[in-house]
């Protein structure tokens, strides 16, 4: 008996090893998801983008304030589609590469021309090292609701 439950446990000890090396070598990336602050504020001051609407609509809009790495979510017309902001925040690594090192989203409120902001800490472009071992940090976003996404933007976050 003790000879079969030691050959159970070695066996199964064997077939977790290859899963398990083979997991930790792998960096993962966690999703960050934020419910805004609901603001006062209606306007951008630095980076944004706009999002589709229909004729009869004012678009939303998202924007990231490179002072204080702030995303703000404008629903503008729209109150279905979780009106959010996805970012991507991009280090270089010590080989000149682009990583993505965090992502997330900033999601909107649900009734009409409403502003929500999220309020993060990025590193700054000029920080060396960052946590690849490079220097330079940028943001990737866009806009999205019920009529899909807005274009890209990229931004150095330098401020």
């Amino acid at each position: 008996m003790y000879r079969y439950v030691r050959a159970v446990t070695l066996a199964a000890a064997a077939c977790m090893l290859p899963v398990s090396v083979a997991t930790s070598s792998h960096a993962e990336v966690r999703l960050e998801e934020d419910f805004g602050v609901l603001t006062t504020r209606s306007w951008c001051e630095d980076y944004g983008v706009t999002g589709e609407a229909d004729p009869w609509q004012t678009p939303g809009w998202g924007c990231f304030e490179r002072t204080g790495d702030k995303f703000y979510v404008n629903v503008g017309d729209t109150t279905d589609g979780t009106p959010r902001v996805e970012w991507w925040n991009e280090l270089r690594n010590k080989y000149g590469e682009w990583k993505i090192y965090r992502q997330g989203y900033c999601y909107g409120e649900w009734y009409r021309d409403s502003t929500v902001v999220c309020n993060k800490d990025f590193y700054e472009d000029s920080t060396s090292p960052n946590k690849l071992g490079g220097e330079g940090s940028r943001i990737v976003f866009l806009y999205r609701d019920s009529h899909g996404p807005s274009g890209k933007q990229v931004v150095r976050n330098d401020a």
